[in-house]
């Protein structure tokens, strides 16, 4: 079988609700703007390290029902999500991790 290599997309990690400010949940199966393939967020607020020095990403993705296959993952802003297909799961572990990295991720937002 042929392994397809994830193209990198720009997609927003960070869900308004009102005023309030969320992320969504790890496990969640989205679709991104642009692409019919489905992905699944493996992580959220990532700042990768590139040649033109750190970019903040809201979300880590693999491809779903692939999963991760070698190196290929694609990191995208919550803005470019178009659509959630499945909500993940998230426990008051997960709830409290998500409000300490909240005020450190707006500094990262754009605008």
């Amino acid at each position: 079988m042929k392994k397809k290599k994830i193209r990198k997309v720009n997609v927003n990690n960070i869900v308004e609700k009102g005023c309030k400010m969320e992320f969504l949940k790890l496990g969640s199966i989205i679709l991104v703007k642009e692409n019919s393939k489905k992905f699944m967020i493996i992580g959220r607020a990532v700042n990768l390290k590139t040649e033109k020095g750190l970019e903040y990403y809201d979300y880590e993705l693999c491809t779903y029902p692939e999963g991760i296959m070698g190196e290929d993952v694609a990191f995208v802003k919550h803005k470019d999500v178009e659509k959630v297909i499945f909500e993940g799961y998230e426990d008051e572990e997960g709830e409290e991790f998500v409000n300490k990295i909240l005020p450190l991720v707006e500094q990262y937002r754009e605008e």
